[in-house]
């Protein structure tokens, strides 16, 4: 992969900076012993992928679109998951998923957005 045309070495050296603590944080949240933390690590993961698309070219708005797609297909993926776990027979959580900590919004992606795009002003010195 190369850098986008209208990338210069300090806005690449700051979407690096990113890339490097979204890796940074997902790899905390897949070891983390939250199995909460553990399904949402999929989140910094993808927004990674967010800064290398920006990086090497890709219009931001086709980014975003593609973050939210991926998030969605996951969210659903992990959430049957969880609706197809077995149900707890007694207690306070009777009739929940087993695994109901590990749900994931499907709307987690939309409510970063506004993150990343500060994020990416802040970087490519946008106002």
């Amino acid at each position: 992969m190369t850098r986008g045309p209208n990338i210069t070495p300090e806005q690449e050296e700051k979407l690096f900076v990113q890339m490097r603590r979204h890796d940074e944080q997902h790899a905390f949240m897949i070891k983390s012993w939250s199995g909460s933390d553990q399904a949402e690590s999929e989140l910094p993961r993808m927004q990674r992928l967010f800064y290398v698309a920006v990086w090497s070219g890709v219009d931001i708005e086709d980014a975003l679109r593609e973050g939210d797609r991926t998030w969605r297909a996951y969210a659903a993926m992990n959430n049957a998951r969880v609706e197809a776990a077995p149900k707890t027979r007694h207690g306070l959580y009777q009739g929940q998923s087993c695994i109901h900590y590990r749900w994931v919004s499907p709307e987690h992606w939309v409510s970063s957005e506004p993150h990343l795009r500060t994020m990416l002003k802040i970087i490519l010195g946008e106002s």
